[in-house]
């Protein structure tokens, strides 16, 4: 288990990609014609390698993941990360974790783990208005595809969808749930959403999960932080909720995580499913500015 913090949770982890290519028949002529003329680009853009970062030493995907916090300001956009993550950003979408689930993105040489760029660059009037928590938890639709342009013109990067069989948790719902609804008004504890490793007053460590103010889609992801894997809704259930949950591995002095999602009426079961995976066909390093 690791402590982390919602928004570096929003941050840090890796996702699927937001944005599938349609097939040709879908594809109208016009469509095709202009579909280059269409595909939001940033206005200008430095990119740099970060000698900060300690490029050339290869890291772990999980540590591939790690990002500063995007800085958007009005029309101004700025992020230091590893193309691991960059190209994760762009293709993203909310709830997949390239962090804990490496399968679900293919290929690519050691440098894109290894090397951080930052990049600076400046977004076109119009475009909409986004918080860095959404564009870290893969909800900017237009930001992140104006990050595609950049990569692809840039970094050279070129990529295709496949499918595979991939190993995940599914969120399922019992015919008796107990959970305590959360209220549009909540502010401060009942809106947290933190994961937190504690030792008790024996010494002994335990996990802390809280989510508040939160869908089942969002538990879903939080679970994802625990178990170190994709976790899917598919409770069925609406709404939002508070919820905490208390557990350690063996369940000696507190409950396992199955247990604790057992008393509100929750389960987690490990299956295989096929899903779509990013498959990286080449990239370079970037041009100059």
């Amino acid at each position: 288990m690791l402590a982390v913090a919602a928004t570096a949770a929003l941050v840090g982890p890796i996702a699927m990609g937001v944005v599938n290519a349609t097939s040709g028949a879908a594809q109208s002529e016009t469509a095709a014609e202009n579909s280059t003329e269409r595909t939001p680009t940033f206005q200008a853009a430095t990119v740099r390698l970060d000698p900060s970062g300690g490029p050339g030493t290869p890291v772990l995907p999980k540590v591939a993941c790690i990002a500063s916090p995007a800085k958007i300001d009005g029309a101004r956009f700025a992020i230091t990360a590893y193309p691991y993550t960059l190209i994760s950003m762009a293709y993203g979408r909310p709830g997949y974790d390239w962090c804990y689930l490496a399968d679900l993105f293919i290929s690519g040489p050691e440098w894109i783990r290894s090397d951080p760029y930052a990049i600076e660059a400046t977004m076109p009037e119009g475009t909409p208005s986004y918080t860095p928590i959404q564009f870290g938890g893969r909800n900017a639709p237009r930001l992140q595809m104006m990050l595609q342009s950049l990569l692809a013109d840039r970094f050279k990067l070129k990529v295709h969808w496949d499918l595979k069989d991939i190993s995940v948790y599914v969120l399922t719902a019992g015919t008796s749930v107990n959970l305590t609804a959360s209220n549009e008004g909540d502010v401060g504890w009942r809106t947290r959403r933190t994961l937190t490793r504690r030792l008790d007053q024996n010494g002994r460590p335990y996990g802390d999960l809280v989510v508040g103010k939160a869908s089942m889609e969002d538990l879903a992801f939080m679970l994802g932080q625990v178990v170190g894997g994709l976790v899917q809704d598919k409770t069925g259930i609406t709404g939002r909720f508070y919820v905490t949950l208390e557990f350690d591995n063996n369940g000696i002095a507190r409950p396992t995580l199955a247990a604790a999602l057992q008393k509100i009426g929750l389960k987690l079961e490990a299956k295989e499913v096929r899903m779509e995976v990013l498959v990286i066909d080449g990239v370079e390093r970037p041009s100059g500015n």
